[in-house]
């Protein structure tokens, strides 16, 4: 297998490791490597591919260099963020159920009750349409209605003896 060697240490965040003097050379995977780029560039979304590149450890860092890296590694990294995106969503959920139930302001517990029923679909209606029936319309609704079932039933009732 095709071995990495840096000479510098392996780090994360563009600092030596502590323990690790700089001179030392430390060789891994180019699948360790991968790993190390997909963490540096998604814990680092505000920098470039080549601070990606430089936080993973690489001895040349080259805009030219991480687009290759980039590019081989973007399905994996979509996969990762993709992952991160619903852990993000359930912490975000946890939070407003939290301030749901506890916040000290009942405008904030009303904000977050709402907000919850919004993500779950169930939204407020628009308005409310109230027709306006008599008494007799009604009857007459309800005696149809039971004409329907005692039509389903096979029985015959008279007119008069429904509703």
């Amino acid at each position: 297998m095709n071995k990495l060697n840096f000479t510098n240490p392996v780090h994360v965040d563009s600092k030596p490791l502590a323990d690790e003097p700089d001179t030392k050379t430390q060789r891994i995977s180019p699948e360790e490597f991968d790993e190390l780029y997909m963490d540096a560039y998604l814990d680092h979304p505000e920098g470039s591919k080549v601070d990606a590149l430089r936080r993973a450890g690489h001895p040349n860092p080259s805009r030219q260099r991480a687009w290759q890296i980039h590019n081989r590694l973007e399905a994996e990294i979509d996969k990762r963020l993709d992952k991160l995106i619903m852990h993000d969503a359930a912490l975000g959920r946890s939070t407003i159920v939290k301030l749901t139930k506890g916040a000290k302001s009942e405008a904030v517990q009303a904000q977050c009750a709402i907000k919850l029923m919004d993500y779950a679909g169930k939204q407020k209606a628009d308005r409310l349409i109230v027709e306006s029936r008599t008494i007799e319309d009604i009857d007459k609704e309800i005696a149809a209605v039971q004409r329907r079932i005692l039509e389903a039933q096979g029985e015959d009732i008279p007119e008069d003896e429904l509703h």
